[in-house]
């Protein structure tokens, strides 16, 4: 037996889920051959606005269609479940299309349009049918796609708002037992959090928090373990905001108690991050074996694995192992670290972790310049030359990198070379290292870069 309408259309939702445009085309085109009512030919048509808006580039083709489907389902809504559905899931695309076309109140008119209409008719009783259940399940994404609206403006007002929704859809659908509603309900509780700490209210965002982890922390769902461990994330930032470093590493702990061994790769670069922040809430703390530990872990877990994310957290860890073995006066211990950092990543494939590597150097100049100071009480001359060559590493390597991250690094070299060669009388030397930050950097847009150029102005007054 051929496939049906319901069947084509599945399939190609299923296709637009999965970005496969082309062949959600072919599927709809198929079951457009097979729609019999306004309804049908409506839930279509979005499809197919879809597919006009993201595959096409026609984002006035896709709002024409959009209004078609609106059109079509409109006057059937009254005694017919399916052109609700199709009435919801138009406005909720539209609502979508406006907003990345820069049209946030227009897509706050056309999401009211369907939440006006059906949200008092979708309840958290048990639907009768699957038509039901798509509704309802539509409107409580086009709650939390409001809230999202809801924040898009300035002003404590819009946030207000927004928290407001948050809580209406917890208030109206948190017994619904339907996995997917649970994820949306759950999600909007966590921004609700965050949109509190946005607004300074910061008790109230940890009790939002805290109600997503007792209400859906058990849950072994992979989509709501991954909301969960983004509010316990949250939840520390939250604390550590605070200086809160008692509650801070508490959190820190929960998080890695409920995720540390988990093996995908997104809860891996959490983790790693975790570890690092735990570290420097134990060096607050004055915990400095424990804080070692933390990173020891991230390295041996992360340095060698074939995602540049967690290589980059390994390569993080290692200079903040660096900076405690510094601040521990283990200046031997420390030079090891930044060796190992630089024999492992220096020349790593993926820029991201040869940034951090650049700034490893920086750092390593840094130190071997306190240890030079140091001897030179004694000793009454100040030697720079292995301070520096850390320096010129850094500009003659990465020199040729353009991302931000990595000039930074570079103008910050060129910086300190500068700075300690202006200081033991080297001045057309140092003079020459600040003129290449600022015929190099003065131009650029980033904030970062911009107060370097600053510093190397007046310091090139100096020379």
């Amino acid at each position: 037996m051929p496939p049906s309408f319901d069947e084509h259309l599945a399939i190609a939702n299923e296709l637009l889920e999965e970005r496969e445009r082309d062949k959600a085309r072919v599927a709809l085109e198929a079951a457009q051959v097979l729609a019999r009512t306004p309804a049908e030919h409506a839930l279509v048509l979005t499809g197919l606005a879809d597919v006009a808006f993201f595959r096409d580039e026609n984002q006035q083709g896709a709002l024409v269609l959009l209004d078609q489907s609106i059109g079509l389902s409109l006057p059937e809504v009254g005694s017919d479940a399916r052109a609700a559905l199709a009435l919801a899931e138009a406005c909720f695309e539209k609502s979508q299309c406006l907003l990345m076309m820069h049209r946030s109140g227009d897509a706050l008119a056309s999401v009211n349009v369907s939440l006006d209409r059906f949200l008092d008719r979708v309840s958290a009783s048990e639907p009768r049918d699957r038509i039901e259940r798509q509704l309802r399940l539509t409107i409580v994404d086009a709650m939390h796609w409001k809230v999202s609206l809801l924040t898009e403006p300035e002003g404590d007002d819009a946030r207000r708002n927004a928290v407001a929704c948050c809580q209406e859809l917890d208030r109206r659908f948190r017994g619904v037992e339907d996995l997917e509603v649970k994820r949306i309900v759950a999600s909007c509780l966590r921004r609700s959090g965050w949109i509190l700490g946005w607004m300074g209210r910061s008790d109230e965002e940890i009790a939002a928090y805290d109600e997503v982890i007792a209400r859906y922390g058990n849950l072994q769902d992979r989509r709501m373990r991954e909301i969960v461990l983004q509010t316990l994330d949250g939840k520390l930032l939250a604390f550590r905001d605070q200086e809160d470093f008692e509650a801070t590493l508490e959190a820190c702990n929960d998080l890695l108690e409920r995720y540390e061994s988990d093996p995908v790769e997104s809860t891996m670069d959490a983790v790693a991050r975790t570890l690092i922040r735990k570290g420097g809430v134990l060096n607050k703390l004055g915990k400095i074996a424990q804080e070692l530990a933390c990173y020891d872990k991230v390295i041996a877990t992360c340095a060698e694995h074939p995602a540049s994310m967690l290589r980059k957290h390994a390569a993080e860890a290692l200079i903040s192992k660096a900076v405690a073995l510094n601040e521990a006066d283990q200046a031997a211990a420390e030079m090891e670290c930044y060796d190992e950092l630089l024999r492992r990543y220096a020349e790593d494939e993926s820029q991201l972790v040869r940034i951090v590597a650049a700034h490893g150097l920086v750092y390593m100049g840094l130190s071997l310049r306190a240890i030079a100071e140091d001897a030179a009480e004694d000793t009454g001359v100040l030697e720079t030359e292995t301070e520096i060559a850390c320096y010129d590493r850094v500009i003659t390597r990465y020199g040729g990198e353009d991302s931000d991250g990595m000039r930074r690094a570079v103008a910050e070299a060129q910086q300190h070379k500068g700075e300690s060669l202006l200081e033991t009388g080297r001045m057309a030397e140092a003079a020459a290292c600040f003129d290449a930050i600022i015929d190099g950097y003065a131009k650029s847009r980033d904030p970062v870069l911009a107060e370097i150029v600053k510093d190397a102005r007046e310091l090139r007054a100096e020379c």
